[in-house]
C-alpha cells in the first residue's frame, strides 16, 4: 500500500511541477499498481488501494474503467458496500469502449450487486439479531453503524466481522499498559479478539 502512494505521489508531483495537464501513468506502472492493490491481503484493503490509485488523477480514460470494474468486483465479491459497487461498476461501464473484453463481466458483476443490495435491505426492514442486521448493513455501506451497534452491545463481532472492522479502523491492537476496560468479553468465541479493543479515532487508527 504504502509503495503505491509513493508511486502515486511522485507522478502526481512530477505532474504539478511540469507545464499543462499530469502526464498519463504509463502502462506498466499502471498494472504494477494494480498488481500490488490485488496483493493486500483484505478485500477491503484492495478496493482501497484501488481507490488510491484513482485519487491520483493520472489515469486514461481506458485505465479508470478498468480500475472501477476491478474496484466494483472487489466490493461485490466481498458483500462490502454494495452501494459503491454498483456505482463503480455503472461509471466503468459508462468508460468502456464497445469492444471491452470487460463489459460482459462488468454488467454480470452490476446486476448481481444490485440483486443482492435489493435482498439486503429487504431482510433489513423486518426483525434480525445482531450478527445478521450486520451482515448486510456491511453490504449496505453501514460499516461505521454496524461499529457503533457492536461497541455499544459489547458483543464480540465474528472472526470475519472483527476482521474487516480491524482494516477499516475501528478496532486496533491494545497497547501494551492497557488494562483492557474495553476488552471483549461477551460472545460464544472471543479468542480472536484477545488484546484488541475498539480504536480511540474510529474509522482512521
Amino acid at each position: 500500500m504504502q509503495r503505491i502512494l509513493l508511486a502515486i505521489f511522485v507522478l502526481g508531483l512530477a505532474g504539478a511541477c511540469a507545464s499543462g495537464p499530469p502526464p498519463v501513468m504509463p502502462a506498466e506502472d499502471f498494472e504494477s499498481a494494480l498488481t500490488a492493490a490485488r496483493a493486500e491481503t483484505h478485500p477491503y484493503e484492495q478496493a482501497e488501494a484501488l481507490e488510491s490509485i484513482e485519487q491520483a488523477n493520472v489515469l486514461s480514460e481506458a485505465q479508470l474503467a478498468q480500475l472501477l470494474f476491478e474496484r466494483g468486483k472487489t466490493l461485490r465479491l466481498a458483500r462490502i458496500d454494495l452501494p459503491e459497487a454498483i456505482s463503480a461498476l455503472e461509471a466503468a461501464l459508462a468508460l468502456m469502449p464497445a469492444d471491452s473484453p470487460h463489459i460482459a463481466s462488468a454488467q454480470s458483476e452490476l446486476e448481481f450487486a444490485r440483486e443482492d443490495l435489493a435482498r439486503s435491505r429487504a431482510r433489513m426492514q423486518g426483525l434480525q439479531t445482531l450478527p445478521d442486521w450486520a451482515s448486510d448493513a456491511v453490504m449496505t455501506g453501514e460499516l461505521e453503524a454496524v461499529a457503533e451497534r457492536y461497541r455499544a452491545s459489547g458483543l464480540a463481532p465474528d472472526a470475519e466481522l472483527a476482521r474487516l472492522l480491524r482494516v477499516a479502523g475501528y478496532l486496533c491492537q491494545a497497547p501494551e499498559e492497557s488494562d483492557l476496560e474495553d476488552a471483549f468479553v461477551l460472545g460464544e468465541s472471543i479468542d480472536h479478539l484477545d488484546g484488541i479493543i475498539w480504536c480511540e479515532n474510529p474509522g482512521v487508527s
